[in-house]
């Protein structure tokens, strides 16, 4: 009846009783069907309670009942879930194979078609490069020519080397795009011939003159500095190469702004936009910022370099990680977050140019343990973490979340680097150590700062790539599939291999 009175309120027509009676007909059928899924109520809510309750036993059973992993990390014991964990190491076991089949074994490249074959931070191309710019620069302020390949070990940094080192490093993690640097580099002869100073030219219009003047050998140089690459430009064979390495000095930082306002004002792109969010203007008010002057004539950049190079040991300071102190230190600088903090220490503590080394100090220790203690995480990471923890990618958030995911890193290299396993679940097994510290070793002088000499970079970071590449994947089996098959339409850079021949003398 209520269906047949509304019916007619909202169309103002009243239909024959014949039409009302099959209205009222199945209005009575969905009325049934609705007291029929309604819970039996015996005068009381007290069989409502108990049915709702024994769902939630149910469902708290079936979480209890995942399997798990309890790693011993000095002390403390960090469950991890046990199907997300091997889904980790068994993605992390591919990647380093690969990168062991490109830059060791040398396979055909057809190979690794549509695999990505990057996964340690040592050989990753940006890195490299910037690698190979610190070098060329410190070599250039020593009045030396730089060896071939670069391995040599420059020693002992002087105060205006290290802060040449970290100020370059906050404009290359800060832009973080290569092409940028290396127009840069190539534009800097055109603004000289035309007779002003590359270093301190501040117009724009300046360096848009010199982009028409660039060479087609220059262009070429342009072209495999970039992500993509391929054998023609323009109808031209552009063969790959180890391009052009430089870095950007404090005393170089005008010229450099307006070359990158040039390259805006031809829409070119200027960062990665990867990580670099922050804009050109809170990126210039970063740069700055380290350039200027206290009261006692010191540059900020000076006292950030001093204040690093100076940490004390953690026992002199509470306990408090040399690796998380140096990070706070470098995130007091504008625009400078948790994740990229953390990019920023791991270039720094580099062995052929760290600021650390050789210093004496007591940190110096601390730094390369940190290497397997500590990580900082953006929120890719932070979601890995939390399905490794829990099976949950928001389970971890702000500070306490970063703490967390650390506690998951640790557990994971200690673990996946042979550590025994616990808990409800069987330990994962010797192939896993075997894999990431015996099939896939990273060359000698690739990751000669580990222990041991020639050894694979199974270390915090390389942990923290590996949960930044899971978060979105909401499955264990997700994840393999994803790494197992990528099936992206990629191929490996050849630009990258000159890079590593470069920089490590291709080796192996």
């Amino acid at each position: 009846l209520e269906g047949f009175a509304a019916l007619c309120l909202d169309t103002g027509e009243f239909p024959a009783l014949p039409v009302a009676r099959d209205l009222m007909k199945k209005t009575a059928k969905k009325t049934a069907k609705k007291t029929a899924e309604r819970p039996i109520m015996s005068g009381s809510s007290s069989a409502c309670k108990s049915r709702k309750g024994a769902v939630e036993k149910q469902t708290q059973r079936k979480r209890h009942q995942r399997e798990t992993i309890a790693v011993d990390v000095d002390g403390d014991t960090v469950v991890l879930d046990a199907a997300f964990t091997q889904a980790v190491l068994k993605v992390s076991v591919l990647r380093a194979a690969r990168v062991h089949a490109r830059f060791v074994q040398r396979v055909d490249r057809e190979r690794l078609a549509g695999f990505k074959s990057y996964f340690f931070r040592e050989t990753d191309r940006h890195t490299m490069y910037y690698v190979r710019g610190r070098l060329h620069m410190l070599h250039a302020m020593r009045k030396k020519r730089p060896s071939s390949p670069m391995s040599e070990d420059v020693g002992v940094l002087s105060a205006d080397e290290a802060e040449a080192v970290v100020f370059s490093t906050f404009v290359y993690r800060l832009y973080n795009r290569l092409d940028t640097v290396v127009r840069w580099a190539l534009l800097r002869r055109h603004v000289a011939d035309a007779g002003h100073d590359p270093d301190t030219e501040a117009e724009p219009g300046r360096w848009e003159e010199a982009l028409e003047q660039l060479t087609e050998e220059e262009l070429d140089e342009v072209h495999c500095a970039q992500r993509c690459w391929s054998p023609c430009r323009g109808g031209r064979r552009v063969e790959p190469r180890a391009v052009r390495a430089v870095a950007v000095q404090p005393g170089q930082l005008s010229g450099l702004f307006a070359c990158v306002e040039a390259l805006r004002r031809r829409g070119i792109k200027v960062f990665t936009g990867q990580h670099q969010v922050q804009g050109s203007e809170r990126t210039r008010a970063a740069l700055e910022s380290l350039l200027e002057q206290g009261g006692d004539g010191r540059t900020a950049l000076s006292r950030l370099t001093r204040d690093l190079r100076d940490l004390p040991a953690a026992e002199a300071a509470g306990g408090a990680s040399v690796a998380a102190r140096a990070c706070a230190l470098l995130g007091a600088v504008p625009a400078v977050g948790p994740f990229l903090q953390y990019q920023l220490l791991l270039d720094l503590i580099e062995p052929r140019h760290s600021i650390f080394r050789g210093t004496g100090a007591p940190a110096e220790a601390g730094i390369a343990a940190g290497r397997f203690e500590y990580a900082q995480f953006g929120n890719g990471s932070l979601g890995g973490a939390g399905l490794v923890a829990c099976g949950k990618a928001g389970a971890f958030k702000g500070a306490a979340g970063q703490q967390e995911a650390r506690r998951v890193a640790r557990a994971l290299v200690r673990y996946g680097g042979g550590g025994e396993g616990g808990g409800e679940a069987a330990p994962l097994g010797p192939e896993w150590a075997e894999s990431l510290e015996g099939l896939c070793p990273l060359p000698e002088g690739v990751a000669s700062h580990l222990p041991g000499g020639a050894a694979v970079g199974w270390d915090m970071q390389a942990v923290e790539n590996v949960l930044c590449g899971i978060h979105g994947k909401k499955t264990p089996a997700a994840i393999v599939a994803s790494a197992a098959n990528e099936g992206k339409p990629w191929a490996p850079n050849p630009c990258t291999d000159c890079e590593y021949d470069d920089l490590y003398g291709g080796v192996g």
